[in-house]
């Protein structure tokens, strides 16, 4: 069995003008949106991508957020 390589996803995240939204883009190509794990916490969130034998995975603090009023496009 391969071993599985480890790398960081790039991301981007963006508040609007008035600090009142916050966009997480996370970049990669070609990938499935069931081989995308995203989950967001109210201080952070974490990322994880897979295809073939790369996984993306990573973890980021954040100012706090309401994760309820998350709205999530692939």
């Amino acid at each position: 069995m391969a071993e599985i390589l480890r790398l960081s996803s790039a991301i981007c995240a963006d508040p609007d003008d008035k600090d009142e939204n916050l966009k997480i883009e996370v970049t990669h190509q070609e990938i499935e949106k069931e081989n995308i794990s995203f989950r967001l916490v109210e201080e952070g969130f974490y990322v994880k991508v897979t295809k073939e034998e790369v996984e993306y995975v990573d973890s980021y603090s954040i100012c706090p957020v309401n994760p309820e009023k998350v709205i999530a496009t692939y």
